[in-house]
């Protein structure tokens, strides 16, 4: 007997199929497109609607926040170009 058919023996419930990520809440209710998109990247780390409304609200303020930053950044490159000239 091989190693591998040894652990089968002895563990069966790792090689039975993983439980599929619910289509909608407790109430009911299916997920939107969005949300069940970041429930699935997450690997089943976000559980819920509330979870994956505050990480795009987190990922949209890093999204605008850096784009504001690079726009500051390239203004202050411009000013400090003209003032050279």
């Amino acid at each position: 007997m091989d190693l591998l058919s040894q652990y089968q023996q002895e563990h069966p419930e790792a090689f039975q199929g993983q439980k599929q990520a619910p289509a909608g809440d407790e109430y009911g209710r299916a997920y939107t497109g969005t949300t069940a998109l970041v429930i699935r990247i997450s690997g089943g780390r976000i559980r819920d609607a509330r979870q994956v409304m505050y990480v795009l609200f987190i990922a949209g303020a890093v999204i605008f926040s850096s784009i504001d930053i690079a726009r500051a950044v390239k203004g202050l490159k411009n000013q400090v170009c003209l003032r050279n000239q």
